[in-house]
């Protein structure tokens, strides 16, 4: 079926409201997304592109308004980072791709939050419990939400769930292991693998953690 770009859809609304018209565009003019411009390729400098025109957005809006320490760390963890973080959980950036994009953008709240611009990296991202900040580092970040989206998908009957599946058992095949990769992560792929799967595997690796899913198919982690 032909479906040329510039074709509407209707979508009924109510007696009272008119339908609402969608247009349709092809996938390199589509701009409006849920949070995410995806890169089959593996080339993520579009989504790069995005976020540092929105830290720059912030940090001019953080400049322009006088705000106190605590307003600063309220706004920085209600308001920056759950827009930042968003596509956190699909995305695969590189470590200097999250180096790149944190230098853009601590700065300006460091200084909002009353510290030095130069302020240790270690002591910025190291929990409160041992007198850190706290504040969000992006690569850790990425690991994280991308473990969680997994391990939520994995606990649901959902058709995600299966494709989810579907690629780790892939993964497994590649990997040439009678286990899943994840359960010890210094497992050699056969060939250069560039996806979703493998980035959590090198996250699991970097950080020394590992994680067991039995049967993916049947088993709830």
């Amino acid at each position: 079926m032909y479906d040329p770009a510039g074709s509407t859809i209707a979508l009924p609304q109510s007696d009272i409201n008119p339908p609402f018209q969608i247009t349709r565009r092809l996938h390199k003019e589509a701009h409006h997304t849920h949070g995410v411009r995806l890169a089959p390729n593996g080339n993520w400098e579009e989504e790069v592109k995005f976020i540092k025109h929105k830290i720059l957005r912030f940090n001019a809006k953080l400049q322009k308004h006088f705000l106190t320490t605590y307003e600063s760390m309220v706004a920085m963890r209600t308001w920056f980072e759950p827009s930042i973080y968003y596509a956190s959980g699909v995305t695969r950036f590189t470590p200097d791709q999250c180096e790149q994009l944190q230098k853009l953008a601590w700065p300006a709240w460091l200084r909002a939050l009353g510290y030095s611009s130069i302020f240790p990296k270690a002591v910025a991202h190291a929990p409160n419990e041992f007198g850190g900040i706290a504040m969000a580092h992006m690569l850790i970040m990425q690991g994280v939400k991308g473990l969680e989206m997994m391990l939520v998908h994995l606990r649901a009957c959902t058709k995600v769930r299966k494709m989810i599946t579907i690629g780790l058992e892939y993964l497994q095949l590649i990997a040439g292991t009678s286990t899943c990769p994840y359960r010890n992560t210094q497992s050699n792929i056969a060939y250069e693998m560039a996806d979703w799967f493998t980035s959590i595997q090198t996250f699991l690796g970097n950080t020394g953690s590992h994680l067991e899913i039995i049967s993916p198919g049947y088993f709830l982690p």
